[in-house]
């Protein structure tokens, strides 16, 4: 006989192992803050499939947020842009497949 398992004894389980929750990540434009709430399931899972296209990266992230962010970093260097995606990603806990404390922030 197979084990069935519940869904809500899994977010449960998943929330004690992470011990620390991750919090929306704020960032100041110059002319308006932002805050970007962590991405759920079926972004992660989406990022995993868009991490070749970093705007596509981008949206997923910062949905309704993506396109003034971009205005914002519109005239930076790849540098920044790059910076930011790995800030983003560190805030909620991921970074180029490494793990990072989402508490730091």
């Amino acid at each position: 006989m197979s084990k069935i398992g519940k869904l809500s004894e899994l977010r449960k389980s998943a929330a004690a192992k992470a011990g620390a929750k991750v919090h929306p990540y704020t960032l100041d434009l110059g002319e308006e803050t932002v805050t970007i709430n962590p991405p759920g399931a079926r972004a992660l899972v989406m990022l995993k499939r868009a991490s070749e296209d970093p705007m596509e990266v981008l949206e997923l992230l910062a949905g309704e947020h993506a396109e003034k962010i971009l205005d914002a970093i519109a005239d930076d260097g790849i540098e920044v842009f790059n910076a930011l995606l790995d800030d983003m990603l560190k805030s909620f806990g991921m970074s180029n497949g490494e793990e990072s404390d989402p508490t730091e922030r």
